[in-house]
């Protein structure tokens, strides 16, 4: 809370006190809610945290941090001295990858944001689902799906049958169309994300795409995540 709502709220305490010491306590509870309010939003990821680098400061950051061990400090340090502001930094730490907010698409309570991350050798664009609790998830943290999400579906049972080697990766990161939200009739969001199944390896060919649904309650709280359904691809 600002200062100028602390001081408020003191005297109008001080003045209950006299008063009456019940009301001194609901004014004190009504403080502590509202504080606790502010303090939410101001966690909050919002548009404030879109930060695109240009060409020129990207060819400065990999010409000074590409021989530091700490890539991500010298990274940040020198997008802040170009003009960052806080919240985009504090949405690069989150992530813990040197990168930055591209575009944020509100879904509330729980929303998209669509990063950038120049530095992978591969496959440069992540979405997260942020605002929510916890406050953001990483929809391509693979070792959280490819197991206890997909093994016991017959349709990936049948591919893995005809593909042994069988391997998830990400799929498209880059377009509005890489997920899609829908909110339930229970008022509860489903995100569903695609994902590429291929023969074995990030490079090899395609042989289906997995749909997976990321559940979260009326409040933005997360369920978990569930396999929507297998898609072969088509020859």
């Amino acid at each position: 809370m600002h200062g100028s709502g602390r001081k408020l709220f003191s005297g109008i305490s001080r003045f209950l006190m006299l008063r009456s010491p019940a009301l001194c306590l609901i004014a004190g509870l009504f403080l502590a809610l509202c504080s606790a309010q502010l303090f939410a939003e101001g966690r909050r990821i919002t548009a404030k945290a879109i930060f695109v680098p240009d060409a020129s400061l990207m060819d400065k950051v990999r010409t000074a941090c590409s021989r530091e061990e700490d890539l991500m400090s010298c990274y940040v340090k020198l997008i802040k001295e170009a003009g960052a502001p806080d919240d985009a930094v504090n949405f690069i730490k989150l992530t813990d990858e040197p990168g930055y907010l591209r575009k944020l698409k509100k879904a509330g309570p729980v929303d998209i944001a669509f990063a950038d991350f120049p530095f992978r050798a591969n496959e440069n664009h992540g979405i997260f689902l942020v605002n929510g609790t916890p406050e953001m998830i990483n929809v391509d943290d693979l070792s959280a799906i490819a197991g206890p999400v997909l093994e016991e579906d017959p349709g990936y049972k049948a591919l893995k049958k005809k593909y042994p080697d069988i391997g998830l990766f990400m799929g498209d990161r880059f377009s509005d169309s890489s997920i899609s939200v829908e909110r339930l009739k229970t008022g509860k969001l489903k995100f569903t994300v695609p994902y590429r199944l291929t023969t074995g390896c990030r490079a090899c060919e395609d042989v289906g795409t997995a749909r997976i649904g990321f559940f979260f309650d009326p409040k933005g709280v997360f369920e978990g995540r569930k396999l929507i359904d297998i898609r072969p691809a088509k020859k």
